[in-house]
């Protein structure tokens, strides 16, 4: 007669990994493939003298930013990982004589020399 065999999958691990890029540490996530990941906003990170430009799935930044209310619902197959893109705020150098001949001032980004 017939014989119906029947296959059984188990799920692979999945990560979703976010590199801060300087800002401050985000945990990664784990999970297994297509497993809901329970995010309801991308994670929060931040980087003094620098404005935060979004999260990106290239480290190229190439395209938009993952909408941060938008955030991945299910673990990909082979997981993922997610950039932060920054921008340097503008810094001022300004110097006191104290009594000496008065020096420049300088205008520039965070970390430029």
């Amino acid at each position: 007669g017939d014989v119906t065999y029947t296959a059984q999958w188990t799920a692979n691990a999945s990560t979703i990994t976010f590199e801060a890029n300087g800002g401050t540490a985000v945990s990664a996530l784990t999970g297994v493939t297509d497993a809901a990941t329970n995010m309801t906003e991308m994670p929060f990170t931040e980087r003094e003298g620098y404005t935060f430009e979004g999260w990106y799935d290239n480290p190229s930044f190439n395209g938009n930013p993952i909408d941060a209310n938008t955030p991945p619902q299910t673990f990909p197959v082979g997981g993922s990982t997610y950039y932060a893109k920054w921008t340097a705020n503008e810094s001022f150098i300004a110097f006191q004589a104290n009594g000496g001949s008065e020096p420049s001032s300088y205008t520039g980004k965070t970390d430029d020399v």
